[in-house]
């Protein structure tokens, strides 16, 4: 799943491993983004495991917010299917989230951006 427009290619493993050894700089900062990709990954079930859906819910959204002023927006709002899948939950129960944080002013939609009025409270 990709939050803005990607392009992807195959290529054997051979001519990749060949490309590799001809620019071991580009090696070398594939390992070190491979890297970071395995500790969002292990915190990311780090997270699965110790935090319920409301927990794991705020947290997605505080990653996805950009800073506004005095308030955060996410201008990229995902649907509450993709963002039920990134919280790794039904969207039944991220609609339910959601609906109380707007029916609490936390959050809000505008212009189909969701706009974080002010910050969650840290347990549901």
């Amino acid at each position: 799943m990709t939050l803005e427009k990607t392009v992807c290619a195959v290529i054997s493993k051979n001519d990749f491993i060949n490309w590799l050894m001809k620019y071991p700089d580009v090696a070398s900062n594939l390992l070190c983004a491979l890297s970071e990709e395995i500790i969002q990954l292990t915190d990311k079930v780090r997270q699965m495991a110790l935090f319920n859906v409301y927990e794991r819910t705020i947290k997605v959204l505080k990653d996805l917010t950009v800073d506004d002023g005095n308030i955060g927006v996410i201008y990229n709002r995902p649907s509450q299917q993709v963002l039920a899948s990134m919280v790794g939950a039904s969207r039944e129960m991220v609609s339910k989230i959601m609906r109380d944080l707007t029916k609490g002013g936390y959050v809000a939609i505008e212009n189909k951006a969701l706009v974080i009025n002010r910050k969650p409270p840290p347990s549901w």
